[in-house]
């Protein structure tokens, strides 16, 4: 028998994991903006102030600044961590609702399983330049339908490439699918 309260808790740290992946998502929008606006270069320069933050352990300052070549790498790449930690915290969600997955999916909430879980195998292991390593036996295809969006995945033809939004869906379809996600495991445990 599920623990709802871990469920609840695993439930929570997704919602709050996918709030974290909108701030990076608004992060990299407000950063990336046109370097020709008006306000592009005064933002490049206030960001690159010599900037002391001090935490609890001692005053760390930062002197170096951020070119807008590094700035749009790093942001990028905090989008990926995001994303990287929704998928397994949502794959944690899962397995504490007893979710086993499905190979293949039968349905459209095993297919969804399934697609978080491979994106929590890519991510897991390699964040900061992931290349897709997908086993033999989950090397389907599987049909994803998600608010009247259908999206079809050949994850053998992914296979050792490198990760591209694109071959999930894009961001947009990966909330809409954790969002359908966490919508699944509540109406499992009868949680609104």
């Amino acid at each position: 028998m599920p623990d709802i309260a871990k469920i609840k808790y695993a439930l929570q740290d997704a919602e709050d994991a996918l709030r974290y992946l909108e701030f990076a998502i608004r992060l990299e929008g407000y950063c990336n903006r046109d370097p020709r606006s008006d306000s592009f270069p005064n933002f490049l320069c206030e960001f690159n102030l010599p900037h002391s933050c001090n935490l609890p352990e001692g005053i760390v300052t930062y002197n170096i600044p951020f070119s807008e070549k590094d700035i749009m790498k790093h942001t990028g790449m905090a989008i990926s961590i995001a994303l990287g930690v929704s998928a397994q915290i949502i794959n944690r969600a899962y397995e504490q609702a007893g979710v086993k997955i499905v190979i293949p999916p039968t349905d459209p909430p095993g297919a969804v399983r399934f697609y978080i879980n491979q994106i929590r195998n890519l991510l897991q292991h390699t964040v900061g330049d992931p290349m897709w390593d997908i086993i033999p036996k989950k090397q389907i295809i599987i049909e994803l339908n998600i608010n009247n969006n259908k999206f079809n995945i050949d994850f053998a033809s992914l296979q050792g490439k490198e990760f591209e939004y694109s071959q999930i869906g894009g961001l947009r379809f990966w909330l809409d699918a954790a969002d359908f996600a966490i919508r699944h495991i509540k109406s499992i445990i009868k949680v609104n």
